[in-house]
């Protein structure tokens, strides 16, 4: 089964670095709060959170009923759209940016953001993006600070300060065609016969190179000669297969 993951992408500007637990490119998928990877390479990060998705997601597919794995694949036609607006909370004029997401279904129109994923807005005929999710906001906003206080209102933690896109990773799944329940005995499981998912067995007993490829990989230095006698060797055997077949 493969299954085509939206994934939401932020990236921060150079400065926002300077601290070394900050990294500037951060992944995750659109509609799930978690897995997060974050990294200064946006190729590693991207790997990182293939394979995390892939380990968590072969885990559900051996489950008897697969609910996750149809909300994984949720996946609708979207626009997307930057935009930039103020709100007055807790006597203050706070300036957001936000990467919004608008779903259309049902003849309706859904506008949403990854920045603040709890809040959710039906855009009406004759009303904007913008106005709309600027209203939304405020009324999110001050129901917070009348339920928790002006001290815990930070609207502009999380707003965007560099870029954001929405990207997608594809992933392949090992799903048994008969569900087995977990045994409870380990008597029970003797002599058992286990079925084994292949990327999740290489991921558990070795390292994939898709994976890890490019920035994970180690680079052959100083290794000219060990690679030509490779591709020398791999060229004759092409070869010789070649013949075969033609004969």
């Amino acid at each position: 089964m493969r299954l085509r993951i939206p994934i939401y992408v932020e990236e921060r500007p150079p400065q926002a670095t300077a601290l070394q637990h900050v990294r500037p490119v951060s992944l995750q998928p659109l509609f799930f709060k978690s897995p997060i990877e974050q990294d200064v390479s946006l190729q590693r990060a991207t790997a990182r959170l293939t394979n995390e998705l892939r380990n968590e997601l072969g885990a559900f597919a051996r489950f008897a009923r697969h609910e996750v794995l149809a909300a994984y694949s949720f996946y609708p036609p979207l626009d997307e759209t930057m935009l930039e607006f103020h709100i007055e909370v807790a006597k203050k004029r706070y300036s957001l940016r936000h990467l919004f997401v608008v779903v259309s279904a049902f003849n309706r129109r859904f506008a949403w953001t990854p920045s603040v994923p709890d809040v959710w807005v039906e855009i009406s005929r004759g009303e904007t993006v913008r106005d709309r999710v600027q209203e939304a906001l405020t009324e999110h906003y001050r129901l917070l600070e009348r339920r928790f206080g002006s001290a815990a209102i930070m609207p502009d933690a999380n707003s965007v300060d560099g870029k954001a896109w929405i990207s997608s990773v594809e992933i392949t799944l090992d799903i048994p065609t008969v569900y087995t329940p977990a045994v409870d005995s380990i008597f029970a499981a003797l002599g058992e016969v286990q079925e084994v998912a292949g990327a999740a067995e290489l991921s558990r007993v070795g390292r994939s190179l898709n994976s890890l490829y490019p920035d994970d990989l180690d680079h052959a230095i100083n290794r000219e000669p060990e690679v030509g006698e490779l591709a020398t060797l791999l060229g004759a055997g092409f070869l010789y297969f070649v013949t075969w077949l033609v004969r």
